[in-house]
């Protein structure tokens, strides 16, 4: 699709959003608008030699549940991150080291013959007039369970791919 015709059906769809939505803004409650981002798993790293150990990737239901919202006059808006967060750090740990076992659920990472375990959390979101922020923390622990090293990773994407300007 060319951009301006990108252009175009993202004008299309916003006058269309407005006309459905303005009536319920007027007569009836406020709407709460839910969107997901994009299944495209994050791509382009270069060839590099992987760290040869077997870690483990636990992500927690708390990380697949995670979510940024924001009220307005306009409406609610709800952006579903966790599943797009899970993909995405499964993808970037099976590009740093040579075996990956993932693991998940509320009952914690369970060191399945793994030498080291990786944590992904969601920090939390924040929205600028055209910028979306995502704080994940990544915690590294041995197998004994010692922290090893834990660092926030801060990403920003486009908002007004969702429209929530």
């Amino acid at each position: 699709m060319t951009l301006q015709r990108e252009k175009c059906v993202v004008w299309f769809l916003r006058v269309c959003i407005t006309a459905i939505l303005l009536p319920s803004c007027v007569f009836g409650p406020t709407p709460v608008r839910i969107y997901s981002p994009s299944k495209e798993l994050v791509s382009g790293y270069g060839l590099t030699n992987k760290v040869p150990i077997k870690m483990e990737l636990y992500l927690s239901d708390e990380l697949r549940a995670a979510e940024w919202q924001r009220k307005g006059s306009s409406g609610s808006y709800r952006l579903a991150l966790g599943e797009a967060l899970a993909r995405n750090a499964e993808k970037v740990t099976r590009e740093v080291f040579a075996a990956v076992v993932v693991t998940g659920g509320s009952g914690g990472p369970g060191m399945a013959g793994t030498n080291a375990v990786l944590i992904p959390r969601f920090v939390t979101a924040e929205q600028t007039a055209v910028t979306l922020t995502v704080l994940l923390e990544w915690t590294l622990k041995d197998d004994k369970g010692n922290t090893v090293w834990v660092d926030t990773i801060k990403g920003e994407g486009d908002a007004s791919a969702w429209l929530l300007a």
